[in-house]
């Protein structure tokens, strides 16, 4: 099973938490965003077909946007910065912290539901 299938499995398990899209390059983000309106995105910087700080930025711009969590195994500090001056809310190393990750999750889940 590839990691990705493997956290949306994860998360769907969090009380709450839907999991909508597992869409895989831009164009298909996008049109999953506009057509499910979601509260969080959850985006993997690496993503087929690159573009992804570009992604962040548009995601951000829409009228409501969802919370943004960027996910990446490339977890410098100046690459965490570049991803949150795009717009992204937080920022996890998709290798070491996905516990981390479930917990915002969880606690953003909470928080909305307010």
């Amino acid at each position: 099973m590839e990691p990705r299938t493997r956290l949306a499995e994860a998360l769907a398990e969090l009380p709450g938490v839907e999991v909508e899209a597992l869409a895989t390059h831009g164009v298909s983000v996008m049109r999953e965003i506009e057509e499910t309106r979601p509260e969080v995105v959850i985006l993997d910087v690496q993503m087929p077909q690159g573009g992804a700080l570009g992604l962040i930025h548009q995601i951000k711009s829409a009228l409501k946007p969802p919370i943004v969590i960027a996910l990446s195994s490339v977890s410098s500090r100046m690459y965490r910065s570049k991803c949150r001056n795009v717009g992204a809310e937080l920022f996890f190393d998709k290798v070491s912290e996905t516990e981390a990750l479930l917990r915002a999750v969880s606690e953003i889940r909470n928080g909305l539901e307010r």
